[in-house]
């Protein structure tokens, strides 16, 4: 379901940038949207959001990037909730915000985003569900 979820979202012009996705994606399966660390390097985690249900993570911003870019779905990426000490930390101050408004007023989080994300929103819940 995910990978089809991912596919509609590239249909429609959504990009693998931000709490869009993943949001979307968590509140159609009923799921949890969890922050947390996504490994890069040895030393360096990026801030990044996946959703979970049932012990399961999806990431659905790592989905629409392999389905934008052409790349094997087997990529390896760790995802973290908790990170070593000493570990550089790369986060995208918009991305953090979008975060925080989401998790303060989902409403108005949504009233934020685009109308073509809002539009695409509706059209997959009614066509999925």
């Amino acid at each position: 379901m995910a990978d089809r979820f991912a596919l509609l979202l590239k249909l429609n012009k959504i990009h693998p940038v931000g709490i869009v996705s993943p949001a979307m994606y968590a509140e159609f399966i009923k799921g949890e949207l969890v922050q947390g660390y996504m490994k890069l390097t040895q030393t360096d985690y990026a801030w990044h959001i996946w959703v979970e249900k049932d012990g399961v993570q999806y990431d659905m911003n790592r989905l629409l990037y392999q389905l934008y870019n052409n790349r094997d779905k087997e990529m390896d990426i760790r995802l973290y909730k908790v990170v070593p000490e000493k570990c550089n930390i790369q986060k995208i101050d918009s991305i953090v915000a979008e975060w925080d408004l989401y998790n303060k007023d989902t409403a108005e989080f949504w009233k934020s985003v685009s109308y073509n994300i809002r539009e695409t929103k509706s059209k997959i819940f009614k066509g999925l569900k």
